[in-house]
């Protein structure tokens, strides 16, 4: 059978882990996953983490009988990674990690996958991403997380409670609130006037461990704006308050 490389726009579905489904609040992690297709047809796999990664393992599902994943070709600034492969006729699963414990290179693509197809297409191609497990140089396991289509690293939990200051502070647009939970608890974040009314519930429910970012847009539960002026932001934690203040101009 004749394989030939395609470009095609890939739709990539992730199998999700935890789904977040919060319409009103931005809840955001800075490391990130993607894949992407080049003009060869290669899938291209990079990694935005902090964390120091030094192995990982995935699956990439597919259900396209025409389609065919080859085996993954490591870039020149990670040749020091060993990746090992299984192709079976809907999925490819991958496994690479460093026998001297060192770090992948994450400023370049970390590897790429041929795609190739029996036949010419043109419709997109669905890709599913699951059973992603990568690990530190000392070969701890580092969390992942899904959210809103996006494959996340979360840094290693937080050992202690923190609300930090919102920033920009003050702000006209968007403001980001951290903070930070060692263990799962029983959150409600909510922005109030300082008289103590409540002028925009933000986060309520059981939140896992971990780092989060809250996004304000300094709208209320009404859906106007907030008049300028000072704000607290209220955090409850178990039985516990925090709360700081928060500037709004216009």
């Amino acid at each position: 059978m004749r394989f030939i490389y395609f470009a095609v726009t890939i739709t990539l579905l992730l199998s999700p882990i935890l789904a977040e489904d919060n319409l009103d609040t931005d809840i955001t992690l800075v490391h990130r996953w993607s894949l992407d297709e080049d003009e060869n047809g290669l899938l291209q796999i990079s990694i935005d983490s902090e964390e120091e990664i030094a192995g990982l393992q995935f699956t990439l599902q597919f259900n396209d009988p025409n389609i065919f994943l080859g085996t993954p070709i490591a870039e020149l600034s990670n040749d020091h990674i060993f990746f090992k492969s299984k192709a079976d006729s809907n999925e490819l699963k991958v496994i690479g990690f460093s026998m001297e414990g060192k770090s992948l290179d994450l400023e370049t693509p970390i590897l790429s996958i041929p795609m190739l197809s029996s036949k010419a297409r043109e419709k997109s191609v669905k890709l599913m991403v699951k059973d992603m497990v990568a690990s530190s140089p000392k070969g701890t396991k580092i969390n992942l997380r899904v959210s809103d289509g996006v494959i996340y690293v979360v840094p290693t939990l937080p050992k202690r409670f923190k609300l930090e200051q919102n920033y920009p502070n003050p702000f006209s647009g968007d403001t980001r609130i951290n903070f930070d939970l060692p263990e799962d608890a029983l959150v409600n974040m909510k922005v109030m006037d300082i008289l103590g009314n409540t002028v925009k519930a933000l986060r309520k429910g059981v939140v896992p461990a971990g780092f989060y970012t809250v996004l304000w847009n300094g709208v209320g539960d009404d859906g106007n704006l907030v008049e300028p002026g000072e704000y607290l932001c209220s955090l409850k934690v178990g039985a516990n308050y925090h709360t700081m203040k928060m500037i709004v101009l216009r």
